[in-house]
This record gives structure tokens, C-alpha cells and sequence, in this order.
């Protein structure tokens, strides 16, 4: 008996978990208010993770491998061949039927 309710309490708490992961922000925000919760500081930007000094992916510089002084080495180019048609060839099968000679 207890460990059915055990295991009733953990199904319905990841249930609980995985309906609040996977709802809406604007549901999010308005369940927090019923419930007297303050809304998470939001970051902003890409994530708020302060690894580049920009506000967001648009003000990311690309990393340059290259020496001081040097060149940056050229981007590889992606070749795009165009896809020859499919063609297939229907073969008719033998009909399978009784062995010649039985009738």
C-alpha cells in the first residue's frame, strides 16, 4: 500500500514538472501571480550569461584564429551538387503458384 502511494506521488509530481516546463510564459507569469510567487529576473539579451560584452548574438564578433599580424584564414566553402532524379525500374516478379507437374 505504501509503495503504491510512493509511486503515485512521484508520477503526479513529474507530471506537475513537466506541465509547468512545458506551458506557455504568459501561463507561467499569470499561475506565479495567483499564487503570490514574484516573476523571475529576466537577463534579457541571448541568456544573460556574460560571456561577450554585447547584448545579445548580433553583437558577437567571430573568434579569429589567426597569429597578429597575419590574415584570417578564408571560411571553408560548402560545395552544393544538385541531386540527380530517381529513377527506378519496376521488374515483374514470378507469380508463385503451385510447383508444374501438382495440380
Amino acid at each position: 500500500m505504501v509503495q503504491s502511494v510512493v509511486v503515485a506521488l512521484i508520477v503526479a509530481l513529474a507530471f506537475a514538472y513537466s506541465a509547468w516546463a512545458l506551458m506557455p510564459a504568459a501561463w507561467q507569469r499569470a499561475l506565479r501571480g495567483r499564487l503570490g510567487r514574484a516573476a523571475p529576473v529576466d537577463a534579457g539579451g541571448c541568456g544573460g550569461c556574460g560571456g561577450c560584452s554585447g547584448a545579445g548574438a548580433s553583437a558577437r564578433k567571430p573568434v579569429s584564429t589567426a597569429a597578429p599580424g597575419q590574415p584570417a584564414p578564408a571560411l571553408p566553402v560548402i560545395t552544393l551538387h544538385r541531386r540527380l532524379p530517381v529513377i527506378t525500374v519496376h521488374r515483374r516478379l514470378p507469380v508463385l503458384g503451385p510447383p508444374a507437374g501438382k495440380p
